[in-house]
């Protein structure tokens, strides 16, 4: 009986050795993190003024196997301690496996007082561990915040005057340029744009004579001209028929508006056909005159002297017939 009652003993106290191997090994790893694990805080000094900048900094060490939950940190920390700015979050590894971690914070106080942070949780989680653990920061962190030692003996100075400082050269280039680039764009605003004074071209009576000419009087001039010249026979078909019609051409811009010199025959002849100072018949023979000279002109053609002169009189006949209808006013009346 007393034997197995011995047993029975030695069985009870077997199965409470197994519970407390298996609870102590079961925090072991949450015990040996916690030591491969810290979490501090800390600033440069203690005390500061109100409304000061006071960088403060996190710094864990912890095992690279343990998973760091990095505190979010609210805007403010304790009782009136401002977070007014959260820096990047910097890590390292040593070569012995721990990872450290450092993040600076910039905090302050706008009441004086007695300050004590101590309530940001780090969250980790263990090797094997199930459930994350937080942690705090050892030692908290104490500031004290007060006002600014205003003696009342100081000496109160008077304000200082205003500073004298010297213009150089590049302030003075750019008053210059802001004062005359405006000046500069009036004077050539009225250069380019006032009423320039009619000149007179030449005092000489013949060529005063021949610019008050009408067009019809100076295209009949240059084609008797023409035709008492001897460039058909000294210069060819060519040269004759380009002559003749850059007088035709200049005598239908001059009488009748027309930019002749710089259409084409079918648009010149397009641009004089509702003209009512040119019949159809003197449109037809104007026709016939500028379709001769291109084909002399571009298409190799060799008129005869005869046929050549023809032309001619028919550009007479044309410059003749089809002056422009002109209403002689009072002014311009001849008096005897």
């Amino acid at each position: 009986m007393n034997r197995f009652r011995a047993a029975y003993k030695a069985e009870g106290w077997g199965k409470h050795h197994t519970i407390i191997a298996i609870i102590v090994l079961l925090w072991m790893p949450d015990y040996a993190s916690a030591q491969r694990l810290t979490f501090t805080i800390q600033a440069g000094r203690t005390d500061y003024l109100i409304g000061e900048h006071v960088p403060v900094w996190l710094e864990v060490s912890a095992d690279r196997m343990i998973h760091v939950d990095w505190p979010a940190l609210p805007d403010t920390l304790g009782e009136g301690v401002m977070v007014l700015n959260r820096g990047h979050i910097d890590s390292s590894m040593a070569p012995d496996g721990i990872v450290h971690y450092r993040q600076q914070i910039i905090v302050s106080a706008f009441d004086s007082g007695l300050y004590l942070i101590d309530s940001i949780p780090l969250t980790y989680l263990s090797p094997g561990a199930i459930q994350p653990v937080q942690h705090y920061p050892q030692p908290p962190l104490l500031l004290r915040f007060s006002m600014p030692n205003t003696e009342s003996n100081a000496t109160i100075r008077d304000i200082k005057g205003p500073f004298n400082i010297p213009v150089t050269l590049w302030e003075v280039l750019v008053w210059m340029i802001l004062i005359l680039a405006p000046l500069y764009t009036v004077w050539y605003l009225y250069r380019r744009f006032r009423k320039k004074p009619n000149r007179v071209v030449s005092q000489d009576p013949t060529q005063l004579l021949q610019v008050m000419k009408s067009p019809v009087d100076k295209a009949l001039e240059r084609l008797y001209q023409l035709k008492a010249s001897d460039t058909l026979e000294r210069a060819g078909e060519k040269a004759f028929f380009v002559m003749l019609t850059e007088i035709l051409r200049t005598y239908i811009h001059e009488a009748h508006g027309v930019e002749a010199p710089e259409l084409t025959t079918r648009q010149t002849m397009r641009a004089l056909q509702y003209n009512p100072a040119i019949s159809q018949e003197q449109h037809q023979r104007l026709d016939v005159i500028l379709h001769t000279a291109d084909l002399v002109k571009f298409a190799r053609f060799a008129p005869t002297q005869d046929e050549s002169m023809a032309v001619l009189e028919e550009a007479i006949l044309f410059v003749s017939g089809t002056a422009p209808v002109h209403v002689i006013t009072q002014q311009e009346e001849v008096t005897p």
